[in-house]
């Protein structure tokens, strides 16, 4: 696929803008780490880089590869640092998470995501549960919690299928909407209070289990093609990630 460059900034020729792109995974390695792919000028270039433990590489994903995650001792990290997510729960900010998801059934209330596991810690979370549900969480260590374990319908995941999820939180409106597969279906959760919060987070960004990496709440599944966006993303841009169902590269 072609791209041209504009500005210092680059776009797919799908009208794909990577402004504010902070971080772009897309689970294609073989081995090592999963690289932050963003080209953005506001990146968080290889720091943010994951760092695998146990997962699997080279499995089937919505584009080319994907890492699977077997629900009992796999997970990935970002890197040690506590602040370079902070745009996901500190005060005034939009932003947009974007992935493609395959699972198996979970067990329990199981981490997908985030930065967070107590409310007692600055950060968010995305997490799969029980009845094919997914839950939010949004943590204000010293406020309380904007969003306290929202729990979506049954069956909002599927089972054994890619499904692309798009979640935007807006400080500023106090909501947060999670879009699947683009417009098939939406969940609109409201803050409970505003988050106040400017501290670090909690850890680390995790995938794979919950991310103080203590207890169980180990996801089963796969994730692919992950963007973190501190921006809210436009529908059109949304349509075009999930392109048909087909998915869309950010880069070619």
């Amino acid at each position: 696929m072609s791209e041209v460059v504009t500005n210092s900034y680059r776009f797919a020729t799908s009208g794909i803008d990577d402004t504010a792109l902070k971080a772009y995974y897309k689970f294609d390695e073989a081995s090592g780490d999963i690289i932050n792919q963003s080209e953005s000028s506001e990146d968080l270039g290889s720091s943010a880089d994951q760092q695998v433990t146990g997962a699997t590489y080279g499995e089937t994903g919505i584009l080319d590869d994907a890492l699977l995650y077997d629900g009992t001792n796999d997970y990935s990290r970002a890197g040690t640092s506590l602040s370079q997510f902070d745009f996901c729960h500190v005060t005034g900010h939009e932003w947009t998470l974007n992935f493609w998801l395959w699972q198996n059934t979970q067990t329990g209330g199981e981490g997908v995501m985030g930065t967070s596991w107590s409310a007692s810690t600055n950060g968010f979370l995305v997490g799969a549960s029980t009845n094919n549900r997914m839950f939010l969480r949004l943590d204000d260590g010293s406020a309380g919690q904007p969003i306290d374990d929202a729990y979506s319908v049954n069956s909002f995941i599927g089972d054994g299928t890619w499904e692309m999820f798009t979640i935007t939180w807006s400080d500023p409106n106090e909501e947060a909407i999670v879009y699947r597969d683009y417009d098939s279906a939406t969940w609109t959760i409201d803050y409970a209070l505003p988050s106040r919060t400017t501290g670090n987070a909690g850890n680390p960004m995790t995938s794979g289990m919950n991310p103080s990496l203590t207890g169980t709440n180990w996801f089963a599944g796969k994730i692919d093609e992950v963007s973190f966006w501190d921006r809210i993303l436009t529908s059109n841009e949304i349509e075009a990630l999930y392109n048909s169902g087909s998915a869309q590269a950010i880069y070619g």
